[in-house]
Formats: C-alpha cells, structure tokens, sequence
C-alpha cells in the first residue's frame, strides 16, 4: 500500500511541510487503513511538535499492523508527551510483549530479589519452626543474628554493584542493585515474626499481611510508571511490599525483639538454618544456570523467550505447590514423632497437588503453539517449543518441590545439602550439554538431567521417613493418567478445529480440555476430589477464625 506519492510527494519535495501535511490528513481521513500515510503524517508531526496529532496518526498505523514494534515505541513516547498517559502505558506494555530483548532487565531484576530473599532468610524461619521454641532470648537471639546476617550480605552487595552490572554488561543495574540490596535488610527483619505465624499455622494473618504488602507494592510502582519513573517503579515495588508486609506480620505476631543476645542458644539453631541457608543457595544456582548460560552464550533475545517459558513453567509451582507446601511444612514438623501420620498428609498433599497441576501443565503444552501465538504475538513464536517441553518439566518439579519438607521435618537439613550438591554438576551439565541446539537444547537438557535426578532425590527424602516411591507412585497414576486422556482429547479437537483462527481454536480448545478433565476425574480420582474440597473448606475456616 502506498500513501505518500503523488501531490503528497511533490509536497514534501517542495519543503512544504504544511501542504504535506493537509493532503496526508485527508488521505487518511478517507482511508484509514492508510498505514504509510499515518506513519509519513506522524513522521511530520512530530518535527513540527504537534504531539496530539502524531498520537492520533500512529494510533491509526498501529491498528494496520498491530505487530510493528517502532510504531508501539513511538506512540507511548507521542502519547507520554501529549499527556495521554493511558495509552502510553498501554503501547509501553506492547512493547514489552513484542520484544523479547526488553524482559532481560525485568529477568535480572527479579533473579536478584530472589536470591536476597533466599540471603536473607538465612534458613532460621525453618529453624525456629523446627525448634518449637518460645523462650524470649532465643527468639530475640535469631533476630539479631538475622539481622546483623542480612545487613552485611546487604552491604556485600552493595559494595558489589558494579561488579555485577558489569558482568552483565548493563550499566543501569549499577544503582538498581544498590538500591535492592536494601530489600535484603527488610527482608531479614521479617523472617522471626513471619517463622512464628507459619509454626502456629496462622496461615491466614500471614496471607493478609502478604496480599496487603502486595497491592501495597503494586499501587507504588504503577504510581511511579505513571510519573515516569521506568525501572524504578519495579525497584519501590518490593521495598514498599516488604515494608508493608514486615509491619504487618510484626503486628499479627505481636512479638517484638529484646535487646539481648545468646550465642550459646541459639548455636543449634544457626547450625540448622547454616546448611538449610547453603542447599538453597546451591539450588538457587541450579535453578538459574541456565538463565545465566542463555544470556551469556545465546543472548538477550533467546534469553527472553527462554525466560517466559520458564515462567510458565513456574507457574505451578509457584500458585499450587507453594500454597500446600506453605502448609504441609509446619503440618509435617508437628507430626514428625508419628511417622503413620506424616506419610498419609505428605501423600494426601502429593495427590492434591497432582490433581491440580497437571492438567494446567498438560493443557498449556496441548495448546502450547495457539497459546503462545494468541497471548504474546508472533515475535514469540520460538517459544512454542519451549513451552511443549517445559510444560512436562513443571508437571513434575511441582511434586519434587515438595521432597524438601520431609528434610525440614525430620530434621536433616546437611542431608538436603548434599544431594543438592549431588544433583549441582547434573543439572548444570546437561543445561551446558543443550547449548549447541540453542534454547531448544537447553530446555531439552534441563528436562532430562531432572529426570535422571529424579530417582535419587526422592528416594533419599524418602527413606528417613519410610516411604516408599510406590506409595508416591500410586497418588500419581489417576491424575496423570486423567491428563493424559485430556491432552489427547484436545489435540483431536485442536486438528478438527483446524480452519478456525487461533483465538477461537484455543478457546474452544481450553473448553473441551477442562470437560475432559472434569469428566475423567469423576470416574477415576473422585476421592482426591473431596479431599481437596474438605481441605479448601478446613482453610476457609481457619481464616475466619483467625
């Protein structure tokens, strides 16, 4: 399609910018599909300064080709300078879906508040709930110590902040790692009264003081976006939450340090939470090598795609198997002098989150390429595959994450250490492994060093509390085999469905999915079923009367 030649064109050779731009208005007042014509009309507007007009005109090309990038930055600029602040965040997230390279500086950002996180905690939340203890001294011992603990790994990374943004050849982390490291602080002041929540099972104080601290951190960095505060806006939003969070849980707890301190107390205590502190700074490393050796190796593009499935990944994990793990933690320390007991709530947890999991992990790789060309565009299409292979991954690891309870209930944390370690050089080779096949192979690597590994971590958890892998196999088998009935069932509606376009396709695909799941859990694992309900109502109850 053309628009700019004709009269338009003698315009322009003439320098008549005003001519130019009256004959482009009323080309694409009669057409608006005209998609050169905005373009070349925006192009003039903005040379002239008329932000308002070239807001309008790139509004028009952009519903052209929706999928042009240059048209998406430049509209949020025109917008932002206009004063049209609801479009300029709208075309700034467009951006954000459309450019894989642009999640790199989210990708860095959120690994670093994880690994505080992990920093902080110092694995002395796990302890104090392991210890059962109230006695006032200790408690207020493990503060300090956590306190003082996450001020100087604070420092450290502050201290290291031009390291780090040089190592990722970004210069803009510098003062954004230097402002996080302060999250590490708050971090650490909220592990004992957050500890003291989860051992008395207050889980729901503990989930309003989180949500609270979330809609809190979420309000400041749209606040921030909108006055136009780019990457600081996401940094404010943990530091708020957290601030939040800690007042919160600090006030729920109603417990507050004494200024005294006992080395000899509290010795047992950071002897636990010292090697729970080095398995999961060890399998923080396992979990993010292969971020790293993408970013390194392959570069930010691969490294946005690979990142977003990953995130999919994660996604049980992080919505299902954290929730009953948040649970099945304290559940299993109070019964862990009545091994009967804990290994019927592990397993009932096993087949519950099984139940749940795996038909999202089955439906999103089912529908993985209609998905990933509906909810972020075509410039993602090399994250199909990833999808498809990944979805497995996640289906499993959200069982896996829950191996780590039983170490913490029956009180081996060193054990827990050592097979993270075991596993370290697996993992980390068979990622490495991949690299020659781009993301693909990475991703292909990473799932088969998780299945290889897979034997030895569970039987190792297993075997202090006498569980067997075919107990586990057993809570296993009717979920697994109800998704796979549905993962069949939707790829033959996906190839009957074949003329339809990808939106509807994938919603009458997600539809048939989920009746075929319902329909084959009824049949075949009703009894999970209620058991999920009973304790969905068991919850509701105790947050009523917390």
């Amino acid at each position: 399609m053309s628009a700019i030649g004709g009269t338009s064109g003698i315009a322009l050779e003439r320098a008549d910018t005003a001519r130019a731009i009256a004959e482009l208005t009323a080309r694409t007042a009669i057409d608006e599909d005209a998609y050169d014509a905005n373009r070349k009309l925006a192009d003039l507007l903005i040379a002239k300064g008329d932000s308002k007009g070239a807001t309008r005109a790139l509004d028009r090309a952009m519903y052209v080709f929706p999928h042009d990038l240059d048209v998406h930055a430049k509209l949020a600029e025109m917008a932002g300078a206009s004063g049209e602040h609801a479009i300029a965040i709208r075309e700034r997230r467009a951006v954000v879906a459309l450019d894989p390279t642009d999640r790199v500086e989210a990708i860095y950002q959120l690994a670093l508040a994880y690994a505080l996180t992990i920093l902080a905690d110092f694995g002395m939340g796990a302890a104090i709930m392991h210890s059962r203890t109230d006695d006032r001294q200790i408690l207020s011992s493990c503060f300090w110590l956590n306190f003082a603990v996450a001020a100087g790994l604070g420092a450290l990374l502050l201290i290291s902040a031009p390291a780090i943004g040089g190592f990722y050849k970004r210069s803009d982390l510098v003062p954004i790692v230097a402002a996080l490291s302060l999250n590490l602080l708050l971090s650490g002041l909220l592990v004992v009264p957050g500890a003291l929540l989860m051992r008395d099972m207050r889980f729901a104080a503990l989930a309003r003081a989180q949500v609270l601290g979330s809609l809190v951190g979420a309000a400041t960095a749209i606040a921030m976006a909108w006055r136009g505060f780019g990457a600081w806006a996401l940094v404010a939003q943990p530091l708020c939450g957290a601030t939040v969070t800690l007042s919160a849980c600090t006030l729920a707890a109603r417990w507050y340090p004494r200024l005294e301190f006992s080395w000899p107390k509290v010795e047992p205590l950071a002897r636990f939470s010292a090697a729970l502190l080095g398995t999961n700074l060890v399998g923080y490393m396992n979990r993010n090598a292969d971020s790293l050796l993408v970013g390194r190796v392959l570069g930010a593009g691969p490294l946005g795609h690979y990142s977003m499935a990953i995130q999919l990944m994660l996604y049980p994990l992080q919505q299902v198997s954290s929730v009953f793990v948040r649970v099945l933690i304290p559940t299993l320390m109070h019964l862990r002098d009545e091994l009967p007991r804990l290994r019927a709530a592990y397993l009932k947890a096993v087949g519950c989150i099984a139940l749940i999991t795996f038909p999202i992990m089955g439906g999103l790789f089912a529908v993985a390429d209609d998905f990933v060309q509906v909810a972020f565009g075509p410039a993602w299409s090399d994250m199909t595959p990833l999808v498809k292979i990944l979805a497995w991954v996640g289906m499993f690891q959200s069982i896996g994450t829950t191996v780590g309870t039983l170490y913490l209930a029956t009180g081996n944390p060193r054990l827990a250490l050592r097979v993270t370690m075991i596993g370290s050089p697996v993992l980390i080779g068979g990622m490495a492994g991949g690299l020659p096949w781009g993301t693909v192979g990475v991703a292909t690597g990473y799932a088969l060093a998780n299945l290889s590994f897979a034997y030895y971590s569970f039987a190792t958890a297993f075997r202090p509390v006498g569980l067997r892998l075919a107990d586990v196999w057993r809570e296993l088998v009717p979920p697994l085999g109800c998704t796979l009935a549905m993962i069949a069932v939707v790829m033959l509606a996906a190839s009957a469905l074949s003329s339809l376009d990808a939106p509807h396709r994938l919603a009458l695909c997600v539809l048939v999915g989920v009746l075929a799941y319902v329909i084959t859990t009824f049949f075949f694992n009703r009894a999970r079923v209620l058991e999920v309900l009973t304790i969905a109502r068991s919850l509701r109850g105790r947050r009523g009367g917390a």
